[in-house]
């Protein structure tokens, strides 16, 4: 990541520029039509005011400044990657293995740096969080011994009736939510080496519309698998699954497609399929949907897809029932 720990810029692109500017219109020209699963409002906007939030990547820090060291990481991303995005647009598919290596780690941060993962991300921590007070709360003789040490911490002493209550809470704890800050969510960045990884040997091929649209999302890299290799407990709906098939919309005209089988390519996208490729992008959308038309064909896929989204499951040891999440977007000295 870059040094520079003094920059200025408050608003954080959590889809980048270099992205949104392949899905401008001419009505309003130079304008993106962004589409709202929460509010069902759409509007237009330049790139340069559409999909961002304050200090979205910002850390704050000690002194009370915000250190935007990944927002600037970000940046330099988007940099090394905007001439291989620019080939991939051309259809040229002969990329050298640092400009594969480049829009790999690329690929991989427009799928981390989304509201989408960000949510992810909070909700297993919250749920990591859970099932160790879960297991603390299980077994009486455990419950004791930590009660015991929080007490000798803290120095609060809980009578019998705040105990039982206690034990009783952590064991169920559906009915809290618990705060999850912003910067908490940052760690996901972590994965970014692995997921480049699985991308760079996956083959590439890049489809592209004679007719129709294509959309975009602020969750634009998805992906599904064949659902017959999930594991009812083991899953197997991870890119490393052989089955694997991974979509990134280039433009409204061009997709770039990834799996583990086959041969690079350039081939036509038919238009049913582009439909369906439209619907999954919308359903596994965080809240907006964006593209260079206003149109009531999307209107009405986000209207019927509006409480979808991607989710964070876990099974086995642990409560039946979890409390909710909810990032914090503020922060307290």
């Amino acid at each position: 990541m870059s040094k520079n720990l003094t920059t200025s810029k408050k608003d954080h692109h959590f889809i980048p520029q270099l992205h949104l500017k392949n899905f401008v219109g001419s009505q309003p020209f130079g304008h993106i039509w962004t589409y709202s699963k929460s509010s069902l409002h759409t509007f237009s906007s330049i790139p340069k005011e559409t999909g961002f939030q304050r200090y979205f990547y910002g850390i704050r820090k000690e002194d009370g400044s915000i250190d935007n060291s990944v927002e600037d990481w970000l940046a330099e991303v988007e940099g090394v990657s905007a001439p291989i995005y620019q080939k991939l647009l051309d259809g040229n598919l002969s990329l050298s293995n640092q400009e594969r290596t480049e829009f790999s780690v690329f690929l991989a941060t427009m799928k981390l740096r989304s509201p989408a993962m960000r949510r992810i991300y909070a909700d297993g921590f919250s749920k990591f969080i859970q099932v160790q007070a879960y297991a603390r709360a299980s077994s009486k003789k455990g419950f004791e011994e930590y009660l015991k040490q929080y007490q000798a911490d803290t120095g609060k002493v809980f009578n019998p009736t705040e105990k039982e209550e206690l034990r009783r809470d952590l064991q169920d704890m559906s009915g809290f939510v618990i705060d999850i800050p912003q910067e908490q969510t940052l760690p996901a960045f972590t994965s970014v080496n692995k997921l480049a990884e699985i991308f760079f040997h996956m083959t590439w091929s890049i489809g592209y519309l004679s007719n129709g649209y294509f959309v975009t999302t602020d969750n634009p890299v998805i992906h599904d698998v064949d659902r017959t290799t999930i594991h009812p407990i083991y899953g197997g709906f991870s890119y490393s699954n052989k089955t694997c098939q991974v979509i990134f919309p280039l433009s409204h005209k061009k997709i770039l497609f990834l799996s583990w089988k086959g041969s690079s390519t350039n081939f036509e996208v038919p238009r049913n399929y582009s439909k369906q490729i439209n619907k999954s992008l919308i359903a596994q959308s965080e809240n907006f949907v964006y593209s260079h038309i206003r149109h009531k064909e999307i209107a009405k896929l986000v209207e019927e897809l509006k409480d979808e989204q991607q989710r964070f499951e876990i099974s086995g040891f642990g409560p039946k029932k979890f409390a909710a999440t909810q990032i914090k977007r503020s922060w307290k000295r």
